[in-house]
Formats: structure tokens, sequence, C-alpha cells
């Protein structure tokens, strides 16, 4: 049986995604949790290597509970949420003047530092943040009903 998972919970371990993490969701219980790249480092290992702080090593057992249980999912990578298409469509309902600014941000190297910067320059910082939020929660939904696993 699965619990219920908070959509919430799924959205913000999806937006706290860096390179080298992951995050997963416990099918029983409804936790979710990130684990970064020194806790995935020492999944294999026998023991936390000596000189870990004790949150450390906490997070290390965490994540190997986390590998050798089947009732943890791994939920989508940064890479597979291709966070440059979320700012594109944002960019595409933007008209006029704003929305070519927003555009041409996006071309080449360095376009997520030139977004941030023009969605500042434009005032329109809140109105990216919700429609990032709902991009992120549609992802979640999507990801939670694929593996038909009930949400709030």
């Amino acid at each position: 049986m699965s619990a219920v998972i908070s959509l919430k919970s799924v959205v913000e371990a999806l937006q706290s995604l860096w390179d080298e993490s992951q995050a997963h969701v416990n099918r029983a219980t409804g936790e979710v949790r990130v684990l970064g790249p020194d806790e995935l480092a020492f999944i294999e290992s026998e023991e936390a290597p000596e000189g870990l702080p004790p949150w450390q090593i906490e997070l290390v057992q965490q994540a190997r509970e986390v590998y050798n249980s089947e009732d943890w999912l791994r939920l989508p990578s940064k890479f597979d949420i291709h966070e440059w298409n979320i700012m594109e469509a944002f960019a595409s309902t933007i008209r006029g003047e704003s929305g070519a600014m927003l555009g041409n941000s996006l071309r080449g190297s360095g376009a997520f530092g030139r977004f941030q910067g023009a969605i500042r320059i434009l005032g329109i910082e809140q109105a990216w943040y919700r429609f990032r939020d709902d991009a992120f929660a549609e992802i979640a939904r999507t990801w939670l009903r694929e593996h038909d696993l009930p949400y709030k």
C-alpha cells in the first residue's frame, strides 16, 4: 500500500537538485529525501569514513537505507527536468520587447544568468517563479501518476 505523498515536498526536492544529487520518495511512508554527492559516494562502503561529523554519518546511513529498500523510488534528476525548456516556455508567454529580451537571454553560454538578470530588469521575477513552480508541480504530478502514487 502506498502512502499519500506531499506534492509540495516532491516539488521542493526537485527544485533543490544539483548536478550530483538525487531525490527519492518512499512509497510506503511518503517521505522525500535528497541525497548529496558525499552521501552517495559512501553508499557502497561498509562503514562511514573516519572523521565524518555525526550529522553526516546519519546522512550516509539514510542514503544506504534509500538504496537498500525497494520502497524508495528515485525522482527525476536535474537533467531529466530541462529547466532551460521551462525558461523558454515562460519567455514565450511574454509579449513584445520584453518577450524578445527574454528569448535573446536564452541564447548561448551563460543563458541562466542572463535570464535571471532579464527577469529582474523587467520586474517579472514573481511571475517567473510562479510559472516555474507550476511547471515543477506538473512534472511531479506526472511522475507520481506514472508510479501510481497518491498525492495531495
